[in-house]
């Protein structure tokens, strides 16, 4: 047996050795499956586990999404609310300005070399936003000048000839109020040392010709067949600009426009006294005078600081906000004394305050 086991290569192996080997071959048969149902079970709960979250972040980005929602839908509603309540306060402000009138004058680009007015136009896009939207003038009951000249002026306003320009012909008498506006160049008369406007065609150191007397515009004013009158000057008459002096031999100019006596009200606010400088504000872009003025009738006036908080915007407290603010920002940012100034009762209401419910 052994020999043949030689002469055949093979080796014969005993029965318990057989036996073994089949053990182990189960053995490690049995091993890989349950390693198999191990990781089986280990897929099953990661993919139970990734479904469960994607389960969770479905519900949660949908509950935000309704919460989006809700607080959209309340902002709608609150918006709603403010705009109702808006427009119930504005009915009858709309009503009682149905009839009244408003010039607004934006001159920024001037002729030969006087300097831009920068903000000029800003100043009086803003400005008739306002008279629009919270005095609620009517758009077509507005006279929107931009880059005016002398002509332009004198047919709207009136000369030292005749008070009757467009804006006289067009009030009803006793039933409208008027308000002026101006931004850009003012510039004082040589020779009279009296303040004129500056149309863009004008020649700063030939006023008396060439620019629009203030003297004059509130003459004229003061004959309207109005309610009441308002002037807003966003302009110094000084003979300086932010940019340098408009005319020669300016300096040392301290002029103030001859205020007419009126039967009616007329309320008057300038950006600067005498021989100040109106100055900028590059920041809001917009000139320092019409930006604190239109702050100050939008309600930062009638704030306790400088008001009673009553809704109400008087003239007095107007004038306290531009002596505070103003006159500290221009002093705090350009170094200078800029003070308002202001002509006129008190007590007079020039805008209200609409509060949000």
């Amino acid at each position: 047996m052994e020999r043949c086991a030689l002469l055949t290569g093979k080796r014969f192996e005993s029965l318990p050795q057989t036996a073994e080997r089949a053990v182990e071959k189960q053995r490690v048969k049995e091993e890989q499956q349950r390693r198999a149902k191990i990781l089986a079970a280990e897929e099953a709960e990661r993919r139970s586990k990734a479904e469960a979250e994607r389960t969770r972040v479905a519900k949660l980005e949908l509950a935000q999404r309704q919460e989006a929602e809700e607080r959209r839908q309340r902002e709608l509603v609150r918006k709603r609310k403010i705009a109702d309540a808006h427009e119930r306060e504005m009915a009858p402000v709309r009503m009682k300005n149905r009839r009244s009138f408003a010039v607004i004058i934006g001159n920024r680009n001037y002729s030969g070399r006087v300097p831009t007015v920068d903000f000029a136009h800003n100043d009086a896009d803003a400005m008739k936003q306002f008279i629009v939207n919270k005095l609620g003038y009517r758009e077509g009951n507005i006279f929107d000048l931009r880059d005016a000249g002398v002509n332009a002026i004198s047919a709207l306003l009136g000369n030292e000839k005749s008070h009757k320009g467009t804006l006289f012909n067009a009030l009803r008498k006793g039933q409208s109020d008027v308000i002026v506006y101006y931004s850009g160049h003012g510039v004082p008369g040589l020779e009279d040392e009296r303040p004129y406007l500056l149309p863009v065609d004008g020649d700063p150191n030939s006023a008396e010709i060439t620019g629009y007397s203030v003297d004059t515009m509130y003459a004229n004013l003061a004959m309207l067949p109005a309610r009441s009158v308002t002037v807003f000057l966003d302009a110094c008459f000084s003979g300086e600009s932010e940019k340098g002096m408009l005319v020669s031999s300016a300096s040392g100019i301290s002029v103030n426009p001859k205020m007419p006596s009126s039967k009616g009200q007329m309320i008057v606010i300038t950006a600067a006294q005498g021989n100040q400088l109106a100055s900028w504000d590059p920041k809001a872009r917009h000139g320092l005078f019409t930006k604190h003025l239109l702050d100050a009738l939008n309600g930062e006036a009638d704030s306790r600081k400088y008001g009673n908080s009553d809704g109400k915007v008087s003239l007095s407290e107007i004038q306290n906000y531009l002596d505070d603010e103003m006159t500290y920002q221009a002093r705090a940012t350009w170094k200078r004394q800029q003070n308002a100034y202001v002509r006129g009762s008190g007590s007079t209401i020039l805008s209200t305050v609409f509060r949000v419910p």
